[in-house]
């Protein structure tokens, strides 16, 4: 498991937490800040190793933007020189997949000037090159999700895509929700990019 380690008033580095048995968990820090906070941060299989996409606060870009890491075994990361997604717009909550020789970024963008936040999603082959999907956004918030359709995660699961998503008003209540394509990654991300 990894997550955002905190500390007093701050978010820091990205640490892997891990367990043979699920009672007694070991922890090392993985991808360490350099004059930032680090937030959400989601991992998958990509080839012969692993990515990371996580959100940072760097002075240097918009907030929120979505650097990257590789890993060829989970517990040893490189940063990938260069590879910033959304350096002039707000992208936060990232969620990465690969599949068919492609990352697939899911990502929050907030909708200025309103106070809105809609799921977004993008795909590149090197992680620094980017498109936008031309059917932006794939999630919004319904008439009862309040101002957000954030935090997005999607899993296969026999031959149908989940796609886990929380509602609420940025500030004070969220709900959790599923959307369920009937098919699988390759088809749900692919459907995007017609």
């Amino acid at each position: 498991m990894f997550a955002s380690r905190f500390a007093p008033d701050s978010w820091n580095d990205v640490t892997l937490f891990k367990s043979k048995d699920l009672l007694h968990w070991e922890q090392k820090v993985v991808v360490k800040q350099e004059g930032e906070h680090l937030f959400n941060s989601s991992v998958c299989a990509a080839g012969k190793g692993f990515v990371m996409a996580y959100e940072s606060d760097d002075p240097k870009f918009t907030p929120f933007t979505v650097k990257f890491a590789t890993s060829p075994d989970l517990e040893h990361w490189s940063k990938v020189p260069g590879a910033v997604f959304g350096a002039d717009r707000y992208a936060a909550c990232p969620c990465i997949r690969y599949v068919d020789g492609y990352y697939y970024l899911l990502y929050l963008e907030h909708r200025t000037p309103r106070w809105f936040f809609e799921t977004y999603l993008a795909r590149s082959k090197d992680l620094k090159s980017w498109q936008l999907s031309p059917a932006n956004p794939i999630l919004t918030p319904g008439l009862d999700d309040g101002v957000n359709a954030s935090d997005p995660d999607v899993i296969e699961f026999r031959g149908q895509t989940y796609l886990y998503y929380s509602v609420g008003d940025q500030r004070t209540w969220s709900k959790l929700r599923r959307a369920v394509y009937p098919g699988p990654l390759r088809e749900f991300f692919g459907s995007y990019f017609r």
